[in-house]
């Protein structure tokens, strides 16, 4: 009396001790609901089911379990982007108890993860690139259809960096008036961030992608740009 899934239908076999007349007895459904067919029970909800063969005045129950079709949702595992390293929480498994043994599988880009077989995964350190995590949900009772979770999915960048150009004359007397100085930000996520400096010195208010550095009296002037990235372990980026 194995259980099984809601949408099978179990066949009713009864065995009958008597040398007259074995091939004519009935079936009731004493609990649960449901319909039979000739020998065949079709359930229609979960739940526990008694049925009764009944031959002359003897009878004979039997009880299985009808349970609902697997299911499987997954949730944790933030935050879902950032730079290389990103190391998201463990991602748990949420599933019904399905007819039979159940099994579980995680799955990473539709590819089966070796060994990640229980209700919780770890994804651990993640490079670049882009990661989607699901968990399969299956059990051997009859009629048991395999569930797929929903996905979450982490997009790791690289780290953010930094290059500047610009400026024209790199030399000349005072009143040198430079070009204006352009960023070339590569790589990161989130929201950006800009400052520039002089001499390691931050400009202020100097906290846009270009900088327009004034007349210049006689010195020596450097300028970088340092820009950052709001994504998770996303390291800040100094320029040229």
């Amino acid at each position: 009396s194995a259980s099984i899934c809601l949408g099978a239908t179990k066949a009713l076999t009864a065995t009958i001790n008597s040398v007259q007349c074995a091939e004519f007895y009935s079936w009731q459904i004493v609990s649960g609901g449901g319909s039979i067919s000739g020998s065949t029970y079709t359930a229609t909800t979960a739940g526990s089911k008694t049925i009764r063969a009944i031959h002359g005045l003897s009878t004979s129950d039997v009880t299985f379990t009808v349970t609902a079709q697997p299911t499987a949702s997954i949730t944790g595992g933030g935050p879902s982007s950032g730079c290389y390293g990103l190391d998201p929480t463990t991602l748990t498994g949420t599933v019904n108890d399905a007819a039979g043994t159940d099994t579980y599988q995680w799955i990473l880009n539709g590819s089966n993860i070796g060994g990640a077989n229980g209700l919780t995964y770890n994804p651990g350190f993640l490079g670049a690139g882009t990661y989607t995590y699901r968990l399969v949900h299956s059990a051997d009772g009859s009629n048991c259809n395999v569930a797929t979770s929903n996905a979450i999915t982490f997009t790791v960048s690289a780290d953010p960096t930094v290059s500047i150009a610009g400026g024209g004359t790199s030399s000349g007397c005072a009143g040198l008036d430079p070009t204006t100085l352009t960023a070339s930000p590569v790589g990161g996520t989130g929201t950006s961030s800009y400052i520039w400096t002089l001499n390691d010195g931050n400009i202020s208010g100097a906290t846009a992608s270009t900088y327009d550095p004034p007349a210049l009296g006689a010195g020596t002037y450097v300028y970088r740009v340092v820009y950052g990235m709001t994504g998770s372990g996303c390291n800040t980026a100094i320029s040229n």
